[in-house]
């Protein structure tokens, strides 16, 4: 089972910064999840929210900025003077570090109602993480099933919240394999073990979100999941994953 950093090693250090990231490796964890959004200069950069105001010094919508003001906040003094002049990374920072590193990366594409932000974002997307040498140390995954029928070239991943799987639980797996997914990520109030079997005798492994919870984790294993996405994957380190 892979432990997966949500946001990288989120509660150790920034989230979605190239020290949460490079925490990892002192971890020893191969896995880590981050979100990307388009700058209004078309560049990308790793982030959460569609503003600056939680992660940084700065206020405002990122599609207002170009990439130069984005570069100058701070993202990482929020979470602790010793992460003082933490940037935000571009993803091409983030595929270097792919690139020269034992590292795999989970890209979330954000949902948007904006079907030009939409088209934009998977086009920067496309052309970015092609650039990833081996693409088996990539996974993307989106809430959107539009973004996900336009990722074809990429291993992606069906994000479900733990509503959408109860109201519609078939659906869900019908619409993960019209898609090409090669795994679902449910919200973990939804998971049990015949929902783990349903997903893995459809061909696709499961990845759950977010857990933070030990005991809750070693469920998770005992049901056979493939993989965690947690804040706090210092805590899973001695977990009989193996």
């Amino acid at each position: 089972m892979e432990i997966i950093a949500h946001r990288g090693v989120s509660s150790l250090a920034p989230e979605n910064t190239m020290a949460a990231f490079v925490k990892c490796l002192d971890l020893g964890v191969q896995w880590f999840e981050f979100d990307v959004q388009l700058l209004g200069d078309a560049s990308l950069v790793v982030m959460h929210d569609d503003t600056a105001d939680r992660t940084t010094n700065g206020t405002g919508q990122l599609q207002d900025m170009s990439f130069d003001e984005a570069r100058r906040l701070d993202a990482g003094l929020w979470f602790g003077p010793e992460y003082r002049f933490e940037r935000i990374p571009e993803l091409t920072t983030v595929v270097d570090l792919l690139n020269t590193t034992a590292l795999c990366a989970n890209l979330e594409v954000k949902y948007t109602q904006n079907p030009q932000l939409r088209d934009s974002l998977v086009e920067a997307v496309s052309r970015i993480a092609s650039g990833v040498k081996d693409q088996s140390k990539l996974l993307i995954s989106s809430f959107d099933p539009t973004v996900l029928s336009r990722m074809q070239d990429f291993a992606t991943a069906f994000l479900v919240e733990a509503r959408t799987v109860r109201a519609d639980f078939h659906g869900v797996v019908q619409r993960a394999l019209d898609l090409g997914c090669v795994a679902i990520h449910p919200e973990e109030d939804s998971v049990g073990p015949a929902q783990v079997q349903a997903w893995h005798d459809a061909g696709l492994k499961v990845n759950v979100w977010t857990v933070n919870d030990k005991a809750r984790a070693q469920e998770f294993y005992d049901m056979g999941v493939d993989g965690l996405i947690t804040d706090r994957p210092q805590d899973f380190l001695s977990l009989d994953t193996n």
